[in-house]
């Protein structure tokens, strides 16, 4: 009786012993399993596209210049007037169109016009004239007539320094264009309300109307004079010394017919 209990604790002894020796063996431990990673492979509806590589700069469009200037109003051509003599015109074609002309001219450096006026033609020129007591006396600036009361303009920029009214010029418009430079408009039927001494103004500016003002009757036209000199003195713009702008289209009397 106390062998068989003996032989059964042996046993459980032994058998115990097995079992704790199989729990600390590493290599009855089951392995875990290995950490599962994301698969880099997708369905191709899964992926998402890679983005385009960058397009090189593309060259910058230029920049289109806009010239917002107005265009100028100063004729282009001018012609000498039909059925009338002409003293001191400048050279024309066979079609009586002034030889050489131009819009404009230099004036001192200052841009000025030949002829001021929305349209008309060359009545007469720069230069002496004879008066019927035998006598002769200079015409200090040239006419462009035109039956309407066209527009006249500013010949160029400037300050308005006279603008009254005389017997012998009728409606008078005077502007400083600088750099001793002046002009004059005379015979206006009427001048734009603002025109008035100290009035700033720019080239092709309408500061008139063509007409025949003066202590004497005439027909409608202009009487342009283009003027330099130092305006302070006591004569003021009849002190200064009239210029003919159409000197340079050599002048050569002619008629026109």
């Amino acid at each position: 009786m106390r062998q068989s209990f003996l032989d059964d604790r042996i046993f459980l002894t032994l058998g115990m012993s097995i079992l704790l020796a199989a729990c600390a063996s590493p290599s009855a431990q089951t392995p875990s399993p290995a950490p599962q990673t994301a698969s880099t492979s997708l369905p191709d509806a899964q992926k998402t596209p890679a983005p385009p590589p960058p397009e090189p700069d593309a060259p910058e469009a230029p920049i289109e210049t806009i010239d917002a200037s107005p265009p100028s109003p100063f004729p282009e051509s001018l012609a000498l007037c039909n059925r009338t003599t002409i003293s001191h015109a400048p050279p024309a074609d066979a079609d009586g169109l002034i030889r050489g002309y131009t819009a404009t001219t230099l004036v001192g450096g200052v841009s000025i016009a030949r002829a001021p006026v929305a349209d008309g033609c060359f009545s007469s020129g720069f230069g002496m004239r004879p008066r019927l007591d035998g006598s002769s006396r200079l015409h200090k600036g040239v006419d462009l007539y035109h039956p309407d009361a066209v527009d006249i303009y500013a010949a160029g920029d400037g300050v308005v320094v006279e603008a009254l009214y005389r017997d012998d010029y009728g409606n008078m418009i005077v502007i400083d264009h600088g750099d001793g430079v002046y002009t004059r408009y005379a015979h206006l039927e009427r001048m734009e309300d603002w025109i008035s001494p100290g009035a700033t103004l720019g080239a092709g500016a309408v500061i008139a109307t063509m007409g025949d003002t003066a202590g004497y009757s005439m027909p409608r036209h202009l009487h342009y004079e283009v003027l330099q000199g130092d305006y302070d003195t006591p004569a003021r713009s009849f002190g200064l010394t009239p210029i003919d702008i159409f000197a340079d289209l050599s002048e050569t009397p002619a008629s026109s017919g």
